[in-house]
């Protein structure tokens, strides 16, 4: 089990715990995530807590291993949705909408990743198209304007990335 304290900017987030509770697969990345809330006193049972909410990705190729969980397109759906809705009320702001454009870019990107792979054949499998594995140099614990590489160049999209700070996005 790994915890992510990448969340903790402030006393709510501070009270919520994420782990990656399963050990990476040959992709490099977790499957399985608990978020887990503050604890309660519950009579007669102990600490207890307020929430928990087991999160299960995708495990193995879509062609191998079916559907078996949560895609990465799936929860900034979620994101996008609740940014989409700040924004339509009385919280609308100009970090929500940088955030809420942060978010449709990430989403633009593994579209065209899909879209790059599909093209190749390889949508749905271990194999490998033109480009994949092109950017290693992330940093697993760093924040998103010190260490993100958003292959802009490839996707054409224009986004966060050190590409776009050069652009003057």
């Amino acid at each position: 089990m790994r915890t992510i304290d990448t969340h903790c900017n402030n006393l709510c987030n501070q009270a919520i715990r994420v782990e990656a509770i399963d050990e990476p697969g040959c992709g490099g990345a977790n499957h399985k995530y608990n978020i887990i809330g503050p604890s309660r006193q519950m009579l007669g049972v102990g600490e207890v807590p307020t929430f928990g909410l087991n999160i299960r990705f995708q495990d193995g190729p879509l062609k191998e291993a079916g559907v078996n969980g949560v895609t990465n397109e799936a929860l900034l759906a979620v994101l996008i949705d609740r940014m989409r809705g700040f924004q339509r009320g009385p919280f609308a702001c100009d970090e929500n909408a940088a955030v809420l454009t942060a978010l449709e870019t990430a989403m633009a990107i593994l579209h065209a990743r899909t879209q790059r792979r599909d093209k190749a054949g390889v949508e749905g499998t271990h194999g490998k198209a033109p480009g994949d594995g092109a950017f290693v140099d992330l940093e697993a614990d760093a924040m998103p304007n010190e260490a993100i590489r958003v292959p802009i160049k490839q996707t054409g999209i224009v986004g966060m990335g050190a590409d776009a700070a050069e652009a003057g996005a």
